[in-house]
């Protein structure tokens, strides 16, 4: 989550123009103010004094930012197995964004084979239960450990 909620920090200040330049080595960029990547969570970070936070809803909560609609919206998003990442502009709910990570078409069969041989297989994400749900749901494992922290 960690590298993706940079790219999507870099990606954000690019296109609310606080950066001049979109060069991905950040060379020639202006500098952010201040940047963070606590674990599990996402970041948070500021650019031209804009504050930034980007990542779950429980790094939404440690910085006081009300979610508000964007709770169903996101709620919809993880039902399809998507993981739904959060957007903050200056305190404020701006956005979710949704990825997922496509099922490779030999997944399904091979869980399956484990299944069949005995093995219980279980499912540990750091994703939200319903998201962790519907993908394990697509891949028939029963047993799911969700909002699992990296430490």
């Amino acid at each position: 989550m960690r590298i993706l909620a940079t790219a999507i920090f870099t990606f954000t200040t690019v296109f609310m123009g606080l950066q001049t330049h979109a060069d991905p080595t950040l060379t020639n960029s202006k500098k952010y103010e201040s940047f963070d990547a606590p674990s599990g969570k996402g970041v948070t970070g500021s650019v031209e004094g804009r504050k930034l936070v980007i990542g779950n809803a429980r790094i939404m909560s440690d910085a006081g930012i009300t979610l508000g609609a964007l709770v169903e919206q996101a709620e919809q998003l993880r039902r399809d197995g998507a993981t739904a990442i959060f957007v903050a502009i200056d305190g404020k709910a701006a956005g979710a964004i949704a990825v997922a990570d496509p099922i490779k078409a030999t997944t399904p069969a091979a869980i399956a084979a484990l299944q069949v041989a005995g093995l219980r297989v279980v499912m540990l994400t750091g994703d939200n239960a319903t998201t962790a749900k519907a993908v394990a749901d697509k891949l028939g494992i029963i047993e799911v450990e969700a909002d699992v922290m990296p430490d």
